[in-house]
């Protein structure tokens, strides 16, 4: 059996992010949220944490922009669900040297949790980072939904495999 050739990937080569349908910028960065679940401790010649499936710990996304635009209050609002899409291209390398832009997408919706105060000093760039508690996280690569999480709507979709579905079954 062929093994498949591997891929370099290179940083991104252009983004943009969007709030609630509105381009806000094209110099920033989005950190990701961690899927953590629940665990339970049990003693089998030790202990050892169990993952219980369909329940998740808080989760938190960071949006951090340079300088203070007209977006600023936008993103701090507090009270209210924060909607985002960012999307970039990276530069895939083949093994055999080829090259191929892919787009990827992550869409993330959370309520605001903590606003960084931003400062200013001369002859630096001002920064403004807020977090935000993850209510939905779905992350597309190359058009293909690799992650798809919200809580609202009681959905963990990874590589196709839906974690809610066996645990939904009974509940009906």
């Amino acid at each position: 059996m062929a093994s498949k050739a591997s891929k370099r990937i290179t940083s991104p080569l252009a983004e943009k992010l969007f709030h609630n349908g509105t381009q806000i910028a094209e110099d920033h960065e989005v950190t990701f949220p961690n899927l953590q679940p629940v665990t339970e401790s049990i003693s089998v010649m030790g202990t050892i944490d169990i993952p219980l499936r369909g329940l998740f710990q808080d989760m938190e996304f960071s949006v951090k922009l340079n300088g203070i635009t007209k977006h600023y209050g936008e993103i701090t609002t507090p009270g209210e669900m924060h909607t985002f899409e960012h999307r970039w291209v990276d530069d895939h390398i083949g093994s055999d040297g080829s090259q191929k832009f892919v787009g990827k997408k992550v869409f993330l919706s959370g309520l605001l949790k903590s606003s960084g105060a931003p400062n200013t000093k001369l002859g630096e760039n001002t920064e403004l980072e807020c977090t935000y508690t993850c209510i939905r996280y779905k992350l597309v690569d190359d058009g293909k939904t690799v992650i798809d999480f919200d809580r609202f709507a009681k959905k963990c979709i990874v590589n196709g495999k839906n974690y809610y579905e066996d645990l939904d079954k009974y509940l009906r």
